[in-house]
């Protein structure tokens, strides 16, 4: 379950394959590959530059520089490198332990040393086998040798405890992959957003330009209409009303797309001084909606009643977080029972030369009885909330399943009626213009159809803008924004 969660493979929105093979060195040691400066020191354009020196950037080009050279995700591949140096050592438990002792003593004038050499290695059923070698250096005849073994009977006894260390260091590096995985997300989300939201600032910024070119135009037409004496003078006052708020409206346009200029520049640690030209833009165009986003989810085929809920859970890293939450306080409330077991140990030496020894210890606590039950209490109450943590996990999922279809149809349908209503507000001002011309309508009314189709152009671009989001957010409900674009998370890997 966790490998289908943490392995994305497919093809991205253009149809080409996965990102990971477009990444430099993704298949080399982390050690061989170029560090991202942890000073978060900026970098040039990681594409063309246009000719009036704009970084003409795609969305995908755009993920892949955030992914080489974003610095938290830099940091995050360091902790990992710890993170998997944890796991080897606290997975070598049963690798054989050796220490050297030397002794020295002086009796009735006599001087005598040895040197003592062991070796410890645990075994599966939770005892310890010691082998003890001690050599003579001076004063002693012979050597000796031993093999002893301690075999606990309760307390700490048996497979399933004695394996814990090493199942708590598995669940917590597969809680670091996921935390990884999610982080990659996050990262691409974030790019997404950004990326959107400057295309959508530019092209606010184009429709206010037009908007502005029309008022000008009109101000010319309406001042040759006043010469003509066809439409009062006060009319030229309402014209050059509607370039001022033009000119205010641009300005404001441009001001919101050097914010989003900045919000993209900083996931993508660019310079200051570098411009972001996305080639996406026209996405936020009707006539070139569909082919620069393919449509892939169909509500009709996608029914959150019917689809493999199994499926988007395994690629859920809260779910799966979830799940091992449940595993570690199982652990937990295994361990707190077998610790108020009587400690009964069977111990045996079997010294080469001589006959075996065996031998049993034992101790019993004593603690109150209160203090056993509150800590059994303690890890039971614990299993329960992580259990009842997963079901209302599993529970959200299918609703935010259910949710992501339903706004992906109904911003498909707002942004049909959207582009009806701007097509429509065109035709009503090209009508209004011939009636100014002819007499037959006021500058006022003019001047309402333009504010009108300005509306409904920003209200199309928005409601473009919402329909790819409602896209993305299903890929994020369903798991499958990394899948989507094609990266693997064990080619980011450390």
């Amino acid at each position: 379950m966790l490998g289908l969660a943490l392995a994305g493979c497919g093809e991205t929105e253009s149809g080409s394959k996965g990102l990971v093979s477009s990444i430099p060195h993704a298949g080399t040691p982390a050690s061989d590959r170029d560090p991202v400066p942890p000073d978060g020191g900026t970098a040039g354009c990681p594409a063309e530059m246009a000719p009036g020196g704009d970084c003409v950037l795609t969305l995908e080009t755009a993920i892949h520089s955030a992914l080489e050279r974003n610095v938290d995700l830099y940091n995050q591949r360091q902790s990992r490198k710890e993170q998997q140096l944890e796991l080897e050592i606290n997975t070598n438990l049963w690798r054989p332990k050796f220490s050297a002792s030397t002794s020295s003593t002086t009796r009735a004038g006599t001087v005598t040393g040895s040197v003592t050499l062991t070796t410890t290695l645990k075994v599966p059923t939770g005892g310890n086998a010691t082998l003890t070698l001690t050599h003579p250096l001076y004063g002693e005849d012979g050597e000796s040798q031993s093999l002893s073994l301690s075999q606990p009977l309760f307390r700490g006894a048996g497979r399933a405890i004695a394996l814990q260390p090493v199942r708590r260091a598995r669940l917590a590096e597969q809680g670091n992959i996921l935390g990884f995985r999610d982080s990659v997300a996050g990262l691409v989300d974030r790019v997404i957003a950004a990326y959107r939201g400057l295309s959508a600032a530019i092209r606010q910024v184009e429709i206010s330009a037009e908007s502005l070119e029309r008022a000008r135009e009109q101000s010319v037409a309406t001042q040759a209409l006043i010469e003509a004496g066809r439409v009062p003078a006060r009319d030229a006052a309402r014209a050059e009303s509607a370039i001022a708020n033009g000119e205010l409206a641009l300005e404001r346009a441009r001001n919101a797309e050097d914010r989003a200029q900045t919000a993209l520049r900083d996931l993508l640690e660019l310079d200051d001084m570098i411009r972001i030209r996305p080639v996406d833009v026209g996405a936020l165009q009707a006539r070139d909606l569909e082919t620069v986003d393919p449509e892939t989810v169909d509500p009709e085929t996608v029914d959150p009643e019917t689809v493999e809920l199994e499926t988007v859970l395994a690629r859920r890293t809260d779910y799966q977080t979830a799940v091992i939450a449940v595993e570690q306080a199982k652990m937990a409330l295994a361990k707190t029972e077998n610790d108020h077991l009587p400690d009964i140990n069977l111990n045996v030496t079997a010294p080469f030369g001589t006959d075996p020894s065996l031998g049993v210890s034992a101790s019993f606590p004593l603690s109150d009885r209160k203090e056993r039950h509150l800590a059994r209490l303690q890890a039971r109450n614990r299993l329960d909330q992580t259990e009842g943590a997963l079901v209302t996990t599993r529970k959200n999922i299918q609703r935010e399943l259910r949710q992501a279809v339903h706004d992906v149809a109904v911003n498909r349908r707002l942004a049909d009626l959207a582009r009806a209503s701007r097509e429509l507000a065109a035709r009503n001002l090209e009508i209004e213009q011939i009636r100014f011309a002819q007499g037959l309508s006021s500058a006022t009314d003019l001047t309402s159809a333009e504010r009108e189709l300005a509306s409904a152009t920003e209200s199309e671009k928005e409601a473009l803008v919402n329909r790819l989001n409602a896209r993305d957010a299903l890929d994020r409900v369903t798991g499958r924004t990394l899948e989507r674009w094609g990266i693997a998370v064990d080619a980011l890997e450390p």
